[in-house]
């Protein structure tokens, strides 16, 4: 769909500007061809045009939904340990990119599939409580899914003040480690968690997030580093093309991820 590009390590600094920083990675296009089949690559493209969305929206919440439902069963072997399958996604795109139309048949609609058949995995209390009873509830299974990321890193940098540990807890999910809290009980009733499945997912407007990011640069505690975040430039999409982008996902006998997800859930079973 675009050509491949190096990518480069972008560093925010307090004479950055909003513009220059997006200018620089919005010419980092994403590897398609890398990363899924051609024949995938055009049925995503058709499902989100057809939407008005960009197909970019969609690989996020798929990868974070795949990350969830596979990781009790997958990790990367490197050549003297395991690495988890855990991943963090920020999406930056402007507003009215249609990114809740892509949110939808990406996101929601699959969680109301999936809770028939293993319950809500997306997490609604962000206490540590919340989180930890979430965690008991789904074998270490968890996956938060903003659709305003921003909201997300208000949250982690307001609690962090407080002096919660609050990043660096979430650095702990993303490794996979275990979580044993006490606070939530006594001594000698604590909770532990072990082989954590925690994904995170999410979009945000880039000059807000680069405004939270300047908060979060310096602080060298390995949370912004666990993130994959990309910008992705807007493409307008008028009625006609809508349409044409519509009669070309018809001629696929799938139109949206309805069972898809509980077909993987179920292999992964078997």
């Amino acid at each position: 769909m675009s050509s491949r590009r190096n990518f480069n390590q972008i560093t925010a600094t307090p004479k950055a500007t909003v513009n220059s920083v997006l200018l620089e990675a919005r010419n980092i296009s994403f590897p398609w061809e890398d990363v899924f089949d051609p024949t995938v690559s055009a049925w995503l493209e058709c499902m989100a045009r057809a939407r008005r969305a960009q197909p970019e929206f969609l690989v996020g919440p798929l990868l974070a939904m795949t990350s969830v439902l596979i990781i009790h069963n997958s990790s990367y072997a490197m050549q003297f340990f395991k690495e988890p399958a855990n991943i963090f996604i920020l999406t930056l795109c402007d507003t009215g990119a249609a990114k809740s139309a892509a949110y939808k048949i990406a996101v929601d609609d699959p969680f109301t599939e999936l809770s028939v058949e293993i319950g809500a995995l997306a997490v609604q209390d962000y206490t540590h409580k919340g989180l930890m009873q979430q965690l008991v509830e789904h074998s270490g299974r968890a996956i938060i899914v903003y659709p305003e990321m921003s909201e997300f890193l208000d949250l982690v940098l307001k609690k962090q003040n407080d002096l919660s540990g609050e990043r660096q807890l979430y650095c702990k999910l993303f490794d996979g480690s275990k979580w044993t809290d006490t606070r939530i009980g006594k001594e000698s009733n604590r909770v532990e968690v072990d082989n954590l499945c925690v994904s995170v997912d999410g979009f945000a407007q880039p000059s807000v997030y680069l405004d939270q990011l300047m908060s979060l640069v310096n602080r060298n505690d390995g949370f912004l580093e666990r993130f994959l975040t990309w910008v992705v430039k807007p493409h307008l999409i008028n009625c006609d093309e809508v349409r044409h982008w519509g009669e070309r996902l018809l001629a696929y006998s799938m139109q949206q991820f309805q069972g898809k997800f509980c077909a993987l859930l179920k292999s992964i079973r078997n």
